[in-house]
């Protein structure tokens, strides 16, 4: 489900009226690394994928933080993160479009 709301939220940036130019429409997540669990290696690169992803949905829940393992000390140094609102970055997107890609990038 997580992979199909990633789809679909480049398909609602494609919408003219959400990102009128083409180039400045990238990925929902973008991002190279997955710190702690890509290891030590370029620890400069503080752009790791688990910050752009809270960046956009906001921090898990502590529940959820609890069942990750080993990333869990690592997620607690983030602070509380809160999500952007979907309809900020999407303005053209039906509301019920938004609601399923609410839906779709649940944590757990």
């Amino acid at each position: 489900i997580w992979s199909l709301g990633c789809i679909f939220a480049e398909l609602l940036g494609m919408q003219r009226e959400s990102i009128p130019d083409f180039e400045d429409r990238s990925p929902l997540f973008p991002g190279g690394k997955c710190y702690p669990l890509s290891g030590d290696a370029d620890t400069e690169e503080r752009l790791d994928q688990l910050s752009v992803i809270f960046s956009v949905i906001g921090t898990p829940s502590k529940e959820d933080i609890a069942n990750i393992g080993k990333a869990d000390e690592y997620i607690k140094t983030l602070g509380t993160i809160k999500p952007k609102k979907l309809e900020n970055l999407f303005p053209a997107a039906d509301p019920a479009a938004l609601d399923l890609l609410h839906k779709m990038l649940k944590f757990n």
